[in-house]
């Protein structure tokens, strides 16, 4: 599992990932919206690495070392029970995924969660719920990597709220590398699954 991927650079990839995804399958939702990466869009082939660096907005370096700055406030690797360590590393993530052949007519490769945060008192609260979120009702319920990204706009006098993204997996991650396809993530009702489950969670977890 030890694949490589050369760095790409901002002119090399285009810079407009939201063209390479499926937006809110379900229909538009308040403070949650849900992407999936598609394989493919015409004859262009699309990258779950390049798509995490626009997230990261790091397009010159490895994605292990992108530093928080700009809006970026923090990320890491959430990983399912029994997940090699290695794939802590969200750049040998990613370029693993890129580079598994056996893709068994599955149009898509991620599936991208976004969660924003209207009047937040506490962005510290918000990442601990999102991150324990992300552990249990994805990583440990579908078995797949998720690369939590959080974003705090107003650090650079952008009016957006404060969110996180939770890019997950289309395949499920096992010791053995790469397994089965988790379709409750990619089609029908995906996007409406996730959204009731992280309202139950925020729900039962209310700002304090």
């Amino acid at each position: 599992m030890g694949t490589s991927h050369e760095i790409t650079t901002a002119a090399e990839a285009s810079p407009n990932v939201r063209d390479w995804t499926i937006k809110n399958p379900d229909g538009s939702t308040p403070h949650f919206s849900y992407d999936i990466l598609m394989r493919r869009r015409g004859e262009r082939e699309h990258s779950c690495l390049d798509y995490a660096r626009a997230k990261l907005r790091c397009w010159d370096r490895r994605l292990h070392q992108a530093p928080p700055n700009r809006d970026l406030v923090a990320h890491q690797v959430i990983l399912p029970p029994g997940a090699p360590d290695l794939f802590m590393n969200p750049h040998l993530l990613w370029a693993t995924v890129d580079a598994e052949t056996d893709w068994e007519g599955e149009p898509h490769m991620m599936a991208a969660s976004t969660i924003w945060f209207p009047h937040l008192r506490s962005e510290q609260w918000a990442l601990r719920q999102v991150s324990a979120f992300a552990q249990v009702e994805l990583a440990d319920r579908y078995g797949v990597a998720v690369h939590l990204v959080a974003h705090a706009p107003a650090r650079i006098a952008h009016s957006a709220d404060f969110h996180i993204h939770l890019l997950c997996t289309a395949r499920q991650v096992k010791a053995s590398g790469l397994g089965s396809f988790v379709h409750d993530l990619l089609h029908d009702g995906c996007q409406t699954r996730s959204k009731r489950r992280w309202d139950d969670w925020w729900a039962a977890n209310p700002l304090p």
